[in-house]
């Protein structure tokens, strides 16, 4: 079996919809489209942000998700701490709205990639670890701490960092495997590196080059060093 897991529900509920229910996901964003249209493209992206206290049908909450993600400013997900999604409307280099666009066949693609064997849940790191066991294989990708970590209301820390690391050396003591990455910019890489050497467990480095593209500041734009750990391994 092959699990997805994130703390934020909205991520995890895109992914289930998807897998589960696409074509009402599909019926909801051409909604949106529709009404964005009429309404106009900034008014409706605030409109739709902000509005408050509507129950929505799950499929409908995971199509705002999606067009509010592919309309916002450069594609951030970011909350407040109260959990409200706090994104500006993105613009183009002209300075108008961004036209939503949305890549169905992906759509479809991903929702039958899914439903054999992938499920997503809501939950944190250290969930995901708990279900993990013996010959069990995962991948972290935690937000960068020292950078940008508003993905949800509670912000990730640098203990955070540490239960992380803590629970892939745990995990390779039980025979599983992690691969961890991260930023060579963030805090996280040396408290990793003192963490795996002081516990004995097998580890490693490795350097990616990577581009970024997501980041609310330009100038963190661009080419970067990505680093990879392999804990258990």
């Amino acid at each position: 079996s092959v699990y997805l897991s994130d703390a934020n529900f909205d991520v995890v509920r895109v992914f289930n919809e998807i897998r589960d229910n696409l074509p009402s996901v599909k019926t909801w964003l051409e909604t949106y489209v529709e009404d964005a249209n009429r309404r106009g493209l900034e008014a409706f992206y605030y409109a739709l942000r902000d509005e408050s206290g509507c129950v929505r049908l799950k499929a409908q909450e995971a199509a705002r998700t999606l067009y509010l993600n592919k309309t916002c400013f450069n594609g951030l997900l970011r909350y407040s701490r109260s959990g409200r999604f706090n994104v500006p409307c993105g613009k183009t280099s002209s300075g108008e709205p961004i036209a939503p666009s949305f890549d169905f066949d992906n759509y479809e693609a991903v929702s039958e990639a899914m439903k054999p064997v992938i499920r997503a849940y809501a939950m944190d790191f250290e969930g995901s670890f708990e279900i993990a066991s013996e010959g069990s294989f995962v991948y972290a990708d935690p937000p960068y701490s020292g950078g940008f970590v508003a993905y949800t209301a509670a912000s990730w820390t640098q203990d955070d960092d540490r239960g992380l690391v803590a629970c892939a050396s745990d995990l390779a003591e039980r025979g599983g495997f992690t691969v961890i990455s991260n930023t060579s910019a963030s805090p996280f890489v040396d408290i990793a590196k003192k963490h795996f050497t002081d516990s004995g467990v097998k580890w490693s480095i490795h350097n990616i080059d990577v581009s970024r593209n997501a980041s609310r500041d330009g100038a963190c734009r661009g080419n970067e060093i990505e680093v990879v750990f392999k804990v258990g391994f």
